[in-house]
């Protein structure tokens, strides 16, 4: 989240060069997340994919910071996005395979993620400042005094964030996102996985059509309410129904090809295109674009979707995945740790 301004302020690369090591995570999204979630499926275990991810990815990114030449730096991103960019979908497919054993909704599990993502986007970095702080100031005869400033300091930065209205529309954006993630499944179960995905384009041409007029910050934060439906019910939808489409054994590899369709092709190109049109056109002709011209193309494809998943859904039913017998090594651990909660029987529920 921060790592721009540590490319600007600390590193002192150039603009140029900082978009260019910006672009680097999009590229390992599109190819990152299939790769691992291969691996994932052909060694029948997840758990122990993403925890490699995991390690690797914090101790290259700790190493980054001494990293000064670019063409080092470009390296370093990108073989530290490489492995950064799974988590998500790996994350994804364990949450679905446990959820499919024990019972029970993803977007009920995925509303934790908004939330830890917008207290965590603030909190970190002032845990982050205090620890510094104390960790370099620490002098046991000034230590309560070097405390009370610190505990001012705060009180005053709470204060002015509620006259910042880019955090205030942080706030309202995660809020948001938590009744769509909370409630996802029975929407998804009532009206379709097509329908979901044809609103969620609406609230997000409503919001693309308000930025391109608005004249003032304030009037940001209604439209902001939308980010619910925007990302919150399109990530469940999306999820949910790739999760249940793939075969058996794939489900890895599959939810890694939609992050790298969604985050890799879909944020690197609207990044590069929307960033062309935002310096030789402006912000408000590029918000017009894609008010008008973007977003009823999505509809038209919106509706080639529904048309294939009704005829899929018609002429290609596929078995349950709690008919097959099988049961990845992943699977088994999941089950096998849901014993410390109690002597039900799990596989019963499937």
């Amino acid at each position: 989240m921060y790592i721009q301004i540590y490319f600007d302020t600390t590193a002192n690369f150039s603009k140029a060069q900082i978009g260019v090591l910006l672009s680097i995570p999009c590229i390992c999204a599109i190819v990152s997340p299939p790769v691992w979630g291969a691996i994932a499926d052909g060694i029948h275990n997840q758990k122990l994919a993403h925890t490699v991810c995991l390690v690797s990815a914090a101790f290259l990114f700790f190493s980054i910071q001494y990293v000064t030449s670019f063409p080092l730096m470009c390296a370093m991103v990108f073989i530290a996005n490489f492995q950064t960019q799974p988590s998500f979908s790996l994350l994804d497919h364990a949450a679905m395979a446990w959820l499919e054993r024990v019972g029970g909704d993803y977007g009920k599990q995925r509303l934790y993620g908004a939330a830890g993502y917008g207290a965590g986007g603030y909190f970190a970095s002032v845990v982050a400042s205090v620890s510094l702080f104390l960790l370099l100031t620490y002098v046991p005869n000034i230590q309560h005094e070097a405390e009370h400033h610190q505990k001012g300091e705060l009180l005053k930065s709470m204060k002015a964030i509620l006259h910042q209205h880019d955090v205030l529309v942080l706030f309202v954006i995660t809020i948001s996102e938590l009744p769509f993630f909370f409630h996802a499944n029975k929407i998804i179960e009532r009206f379709g996985t097509p329908k979901c995905v044809f609103v969620s384009l609406i609230a997000y041409g409503i919001r693309m059509i308000t930025y391109m007029f608005v004249q003032h910050p304030w009037l940001v934060l209604p439209v902001e309410v939308l980010h619910g439906l925007t990302y919150g019910l399109l990530l469940a939808a999306f999820t949910n129904y790739i999760y249940e489409a793939a075969p058996k054994g794939t489900e890895g590899t599959m939810i890694g090809v939609l992050f790298a369709v969604q985050r890799g092709i879909g944020g690197g190109l609207s990044t590069l295109v929307g960033g062309w049109i935002y310096g030789a056109l402006g912000g408000r002709m590029m918000w017009g674009i894609a008010g008008f011209i973007v977003f009823p193309l999505s509809l038209v494809f919106t509706a080639g979707f529904a048309c294939l998943a009704r005829s899929y859904a018609a002429q290609s039913p596929t078995a349950s995945k709690e008919d097959s017998g099988s049961i990845t090594s992943d699977e088994s651990s999941l089950l096998a740790t849901s014993a410390d909660y109690g002597t039900t029987d799990v596989s019963a529920q499937c």
